[in-house]
């Protein structure tokens, strides 16, 4: 599954969320390192549990560590030899885990008005307990990355349609996007839903177009090359078929 050609739309400055979070224009900055924080938190939180934490503690210690990269601006010491956003959080999750004084300091932080407001949904704890599961946590991390980044893109995308009144029809065909037909394949989904197979046909090609158009842009926001963003979305694909 190749992304959509995006041809001469790709310099620096389409790594946007770490560019605008490394901004000297404080709200810019805060804007972007809480879209970042909404986007990673899961897996950050995640890996934190299979270390041992307990739910109330990862709670904490996930909101620490996004509270001290927005004030201490970590992301400007991301480089272009290093230019993976998902690699860059997790080391430095790794490294605030270590510091048990940045850790003691970073619980009394709080008193100024931060821009960040993580809602904790429900994490399945089967999902935490896979600590007897042969992969490593960093593993994990990176499979839990590439559902998230999947759901926030399809997310995007049924938008479009239930702009048009087409909500439904995207939840039918959503899973063709990655290959898991139905019984009956595109014959069953256009009974199914009122249409002429050549009609769903083209459907999904219109879904799968917008599904790849957004998964690179979305990734293009955090790596710093046009080859990177290419590596990303192989490796996005593998481990979730791995």
């Amino acid at each position: 599954m190749a992304p959509a050609p995006h041809p001469g739309h790709f310099d620096t400055t389409r790594w946007s969320l770490v560019h605008a979070a490394a901004s000297d224009n404080t709200q810019v900055a805060d804007r972007a390192l809480a879209e970042l924080c909404e986007t990673y938190w899961r897996p950050l939180y995640k890996y934190v549990r299979r270390q041992g934490y307990s739910d109330e503690d990862a709670q904490d210690l996930i909101q620490s560590f996004f509270l001290l990269l927005i004030e201490r601006r970590d992301v400007r010491r991301v480089h272009p030899d290093r230019g993976r956003l998902r690699s860059f959080l997790l080391a430095s999750v790794r490294h605030f885990l270590l510091n048990d004084i940045v850790r003691r300091h970073a619980k009394k932080r709080g008193g100024g008005e931060v821009p960040l407001s993580l809602e904790f949904t429900a994490v399945d704890e089967r999902d935490i307990n896979q600590l007897t599961d042969p992969e490593t946590p960093e593993t994990i991390y990176d499979r839990d990355w590439a559902l998230t980044l999947i759901d926030k893109v399809f997310a995007e995308e049924r938008k479009d349609w239930d702009a048009i009144g087409a909500g439904l029809k995207f939840d039918r065909l959503r899973p063709c996007v990655m290959g898991d037909f139905p019984s009956g394949g595109y014959q069953a989904l256009a009974a199914d839903l009122g249409s002429t197979e050549a009609a769903i046909k083209m459907a999904v090609y219109r879904l799968k177009e917008g599904f790849h158009r957004r998964l690179h842009d979305a990734i293009a926001d955090t790596v710093l090359t046009e080859d990177l963003v290419n590596e990303e979305i192989q490796y996005l694909l593998q481990i979730l078929e791995s």
